[in-house]
């Protein structure tokens, strides 16, 4: 799979080991480079964008860049303790889907995720052009040019920091931020689908009292939706955070911005949309996921209406699995719905109109 592919060269070893490189010291070590190789990207990124805090500017912004840099860190060593998990929920996917999924649908949600990585790799390659071929680039500089913490002798190498830190801050952004996305959005529509179908599937069943059946394929998904909360919530809520964080930060410039320069605003633009789509990836795919499951518990709790000669067996396995419903969260503190982005489309406005309140009266 490819987001497997790209998981690995983040370092998450999420590819097992080749036999067939085993005693082979070079084509080990290249197997074995991109754990180290991020690694350095992401200490280089943390390094570069704290001696441009010290040394060449202080703004909220970049202090709250600061902060989605660390936080993206903490994702990243959470899903490096969990890369057992990453494959073994894969697992788990393919062997139930296998049950409910036709071939034909299994592949379009395969060619899907390839269409997604391909995506991202075009829009990482824009945001590269996008810095280095507009005034981007030379407004960093700038602000380098008119630093008075950098010696004059020091402002080339700075230079040359700031456009490190523009490329492995791209790195950074669409190794964790997008590959996770892509790997969220495709196990909760995977799970939504199976869901689906055993709702269809379980009104065959109880028309042949098949209800043992029914509640083995109800189990079987919800662990592994309790498997993918498990190790997922985390890095989903940071994900969401960071996303309205960004969403904040390019409305503002974009309501804020006093250049007349059409490139900067539609990198801007770009950013806003870049992050809406991101926002749109994480929560509508997991609101359908658990509203799927929703409907399945009730497809469970009306058997003992569907087979009143069962009644009293059924109202006891009922009871025995009531706890055992696992929704997919925000670190297990929100059960994630449609309605969390009309409240977060609603407070990233109430807040643009506050901040920009103050703004206006300051002036």
């Amino acid at each position: 799979m490819p987001i497997l592919f790209l998981f690995h060269l983040m370092g998450l070893e999420t590819i097992p080991y080749p036999h067939s490189i085993k005693g082979k010291k070079l084509f080990s070590f290249v197997w074995d480079s991109p754990k180290h190789t991020f690694k350095i990207i992401l200490f280089l990124d943390v390094v570069t964008q704290s001696m441009w805090l010290i040394s060449v500017s202080r703004r909220q912004s970049d202090w709250a860049m600061l902060l989605i840099i660390l936080l993206q860190m903490s994702v990243y060593i959470s899903l490096l303790r969990s890369r057992a998990k990453i494959r073994l929920l894969l697992k788990k996917l393919s062997g139930i889907s296998n049950t409910f999924l036709s071939a034909r649908r299994w592949r379009i949600l395969r060619i899907s995720v390839i269409v997604y990585c391909v995506i991202m790799f075009v829009m990482c390659i824009i945001n590269q052009i996008g810095y280095f071929c507009t005034k981007a680039r030379k407004y960093q500089h700038n602000e380098i040019q008119r630093s008075a913490n950098v010696p004059e002798e020091l402002k080339e190498h700075f230079f040359f920091i700031t456009d490190i830190f523009w490329m492995s801050g791209f790195v950074m952004t669409y190794g964790i931020v997008r590959c996770f996305i892509g790997y969220y959005s495709f196990a909760c529509i995977c799970i939504k689908s199976c869901l689906t179908n055993f709702i269809l599937k379980s009104e065959i069943l109880i028309s042949h009292c098949d209800y043992e059946r029914i509640f083995r394929i109800h189990e079987d998904i919800s662990e592994v939706m309790a498997l993918a909360n498990e190790f997922l919530s985390y890095p989903a809520f940071i994900n969401v955070l960071c996303n309205m964080g960004a969403l904040f930060g390019f409305g503002y410039s974009v309501a804020f911005y006093s250049s007349n320069d059409i490139e900067i605003y539609s990198l801007l633009i770009y950013g806003i949309v870049e992050n809406v789509m991101g926002l749109l990836l994480l929560v509508v795919p997991a609101a359908g996921c658990n509203r799927a499951l929703n409907q399945a518990q009730e497809t469970i709790s009306s058997l003992p209406g569907w087979l009143p000669q069962h009644s009293k067996v059924l109202k006891m396995h009922i009871r025995r699995r009531r706890g055992k419903t696992f929704h997919l969260t925000l670190w297990n503190i929100y059960v994630i719905k449609e309605s969390l982005l009309i409240s977060a489309f609603g407070s990233l406005l109430t807040y643009g109109f506050l901040v920009g309140n103050i703004k206006i009266s300051n002036q």
